[in-house]
C-alpha cells in the first residue's frame, strides 16, 4: 500500500466528514431556519427594497 492509498483513504474520510457535519441532527435547526426564510413578510420587504435600490442606481 503506497501513498496513493493513504491519499484516497484521507480524502475519503474527508468526505465523509464534511457530509456528516452538513448534514448531521446539529444542523436541522439552521436548515429549518432558512426554509422558513422563503415565507418571513420581512424577508420579502428586505427583497423589494433591494431590488428598488439597484433599480435606483442602474
Amino acid at each position: 500500500m503506497g501513498t496513493q492509498f493513504y491519499t484516497t483513504l484521507v480524502a475519503m474520510l474527508a468526505f465523509i466528514g464534511v457530509v456528516i457535519w452538513a448534514y448531521g441532527p446539529s444542523r436541522k435547526s439552521d436548515f429549518q431556519k432558512a426554509a422558513e426564510q422563503l415565507f418571513d413578510p420581512a424577508e420579502a420587504d428586505l427583497h423589494k427594497a433591494s431590488v428598488a435600490e439597484e433599480e435606483k442606481n442602474s
